[in-house]
């Protein structure tokens, strides 16, 4: 009888264990999403560095230390130059400025055996796209030197006025296309009486304007992150 029991009960007891192994299991939490990929056009610059290249038209007058009073209108090249950009706020919408004549500079060097410094430096505003860019405004500017053919200094009221393009998709190159009128007043005190090549002595008032070929690298940050990331500027 007790045997019979057992048997009756088997078929229960099985049941029970299929019962708890179907029991549902709590499943685990889905993954999260796999972050977007950057976006090469969410790169912010910061600063950026290059030379550019042009030329222009210039005119003036000298009143002489002899007392006599020269015209003076010629065309002019301008030699590669140093340029640099550094923006003042996130979105890009304005840069200072600025640019040396190096190449010139060294010329200068040498034909007045001394030193001569020349800078411009411009407040820019900047609106546009995230690859074309207005580049417009204005600045003061300055040159001096000392040699053994004389001294001299001039104060510059420069202008610039053009468009950047940004050519590559991480917005790491800018190639510019400008052109920046000026007016300056000058003062020369010539020590040389080599008749070849000498400085003339005088006061001086020229303007003229010249067109610039500019090409910058940026140093950008991504937007997103905020981290300090140099982008490749040849993506």
């Amino acid at each position: 009888m007790r045997l019979g029991l057992a048997f009756l009960f088997l078929p229960a007891l099985a049941h029970a264990q299929t019962t708890f192994s179907k029991w549902p299991e709590e499943e685990p939490p889905p993954p999260p999403p796999p972050a977007p990929a950057p976006d090469p056009d969410d790169n912010r610059r910061i600063l950026g560095a290059g030379s550019g290249i042009g030329g222009g038209y210039v005119a003036g007058t000298l009143h002489a230390s002899d007392g006599t009073t020269r015209q003076l209108e010629t065309g002019s090249f301008l030699f590669p130059t140093l340029e640099a950009t550094v923006f003042i706020d996130r979105n890009e919408l304005f840069s200072i400025d600025a640019t040396v004549p190096l190449t010139s500079l060294g010329i200068t060097w040498v034909l007045i055996g001394g030193f001569a410094w020349s800078m411009d430096t411009f407040f820019c505003v900047n609106p546009g796209s995230d690859h074309v860019r207005f580049v417009g405004g204005a600045g003061v500017g300055f040159t001096a030197f000392t040699g053994s053919l004389g001294t001299g200094s001039s104060f510059r009221i420069p202008a610039q006025l053009g468009v950047e393009f940004l050519v590559s998709s991480g917005r790491g190159i800018g190639l510019k296309l400008l052109a920046r009128p000026w007016i300056e007043f000058g003062t020369t005190r010539s020590s040389s009486t080599d008749s070849f090549f000498r400085l003339e002595g005088g006061d001086s008032t020229s303007g003229g304007i010249v067109g610039v070929l500019d090409v910058t690298f940026y140093y950008v940050v991504t937007r997103a992150s905020r981290s300090s990331t140099i982008v490749s500027a040849m993506r």
